[in-house]
C-alpha cells in the first residue's frame, strides 16, 4: 500500500473541507454584524442573502460530501489495511466534486443563487448552481461505489472474518448516502433544471418539497456516523480501553441507516401533499432513531 498516494488523496478532501468550513465561519460573522446593526454600512440584504445561501450550502453540502469522503478513504485503507480500490477513480471523483462545488459558488457568490441551502421551488436560482449541485452529488456516488467495492473484495478474501467496524460503518454511510442523496437528484435534474433553462413553464412546489426531504433529514446522519465510528472505533483505542460490545455497535449502525432514511417528512408536517398517516409514520421512525443513537 503507497501511504504516500493514499494520504494525499484523503488529505486533498480534507482540505477542501475545512476550506469550506473556514469561509462559512467568516460569512457567519458577517450575517450576526449585519443583523445586528452595529455597522450600517454591511446593511445589504443582496450580500446578506446571498451570504446565507452560501453559507448553508457550504456547511451543509460541502464541508459535509469532502470531508466524510476523505474520512472514509483513510478509514478504508487504515483498517482494511490495502490500498484504495481504483485511485484515479477515487480522483475522478474528487475533481468533480470539486468542479460542481466551483460551479455553485459563482452563482452563489454573485447573488443569482439566494435561494438558501434548501432551495425549494418555485425560488429560482441561476442554473449553474444546479450543474454544481450535481456535480457535487456524482461525485460522491463514486466515492461510494469505491467503498463498496472494498467492503465486498476484503470480505471475498477474509470470508471468515468479519470486516472491521471502522469500514463496516462507513460502508453503511455510504449506502445511506447513495439512497438519501436521490431525492434531491431526482428533484434538480427533473424539476429546477428545466425550470432554469425554460423548458418548463410550472413546477410542482409539493413534489420539489417532497423530493429535498428524502434527502434533507438523512444528510444528518451521513455526518453522524463518522462521528459515532470516531467515538465506537478511535476513542477506546486513545483513551488505552475498547469497545465491549462489536456487535451491539454493528446493530447501531444498522438500525441507524434503516430508520434513518424514510424519516424526511416530519419537515413536512404542514404541507397538505402528504397523508396524515405517513406523516406520523415518519415522526415514529425519527422517534425510534434515538435508539442507536
Amino acid at each position: 500500500m503507497n501511504d504516500t498516494v493514499e494520504r494525499k488523496l484523503a488529505l486533498s478532501h480534507l482540505w477542501v473541507a475545512f476550506i469550506a468550513f473556514i469561509l462559512a465561519c467568516f460569512m457567519g460573522e458577517y450575517q450576526v454584524l449585519e443583523r445586528s446593526g452595529l455597522i450600517p454600512a454591511l446593511d445589504s440584504p443582496t450580500v446578506y442573502f446571498a451570504s446565507v445561501s452560501t453559507h448553508g450550502v457550504l456547511m451543509g453540502f460541502v464541508l459535509t460530501t469532502f470531508f466524510i469522503m476523505g474520512f472514509g478513504y483513510y478509514t478504508a485503507t487504515t483498517s482494511l489495511k490495502v490500498p484504495i480500490w481504483n485511485t484515479k477513480l477515487a480522483w475522478y471523483g474528487f475533481w468533480i466534486s470539486l468542479l460542481g462545488t466551483v460551479m455553485a459558488a459563482v452563482p452563489l457568490l454573485t447573488g443569482k443563487a439566494s435561494v438558501l441551502y434548501t432551495f425549494y421551488l418555485p425560488i429560482q436560482a441561476h442554473v449553474a448552481f444546479y450543474f454544481g449541485a450535481v456535480l457535487l452529488v456524482v461525485g460522491s456516488w463514486i466515492w461510494c461505489g469505491i467503498m463498496v467495492v472494498m467492503f465486498a473484495q476484503w470480505k471475498k478474501d477474509h470470508p471468515k472474518q468479519p470486516v472491521p467496524l471502522a469500514m463496516f460503518a462507513t460502508t453503511a454511510n455510504a449506502l445511506l448516502w447513495l439512497w438519501t442523496s436521490v431525492g434531491v437528484a431526482l428533484e434538480v435534474l427533473f424539476q429546477a433544471i428545466p425550470l432554469a433553462l425554460g423548458w418548463i413553464d410550472t413546477v410542482d412546489p409539493g413534489l420539489a418539497r417532497t423530493l429535498f426531504a428524502w434527502t434533507l433529514h438523512p444528510i444528518v446522519y451521513f455526518w453522524l456516523i463518522p462521528a459515532y465510528t470516531a467515538f465506537y472505533v478511535f476513542v477506546p483505542k486513545q483513551a488505552g480501553g475498547f469497545l465491549f460490545s462489536d456487535e451491539v455497535a454493528r446493530a447501531a449502525f444498522i438500525v441507524l441507516v434503516v430508520f434513518g432514511l424514510p424519516i424526511g417528512f416530519h419537515h413536512l408536517y404542514m404541507d397538505p401533499e402528504q397523508a396524515s398517516g405517513w406523516k406520523l409514520l415518519h415522526g415514529i421512525g425519527t422517534l425510534v432513531v434515538s435508539l442507536p443513537t
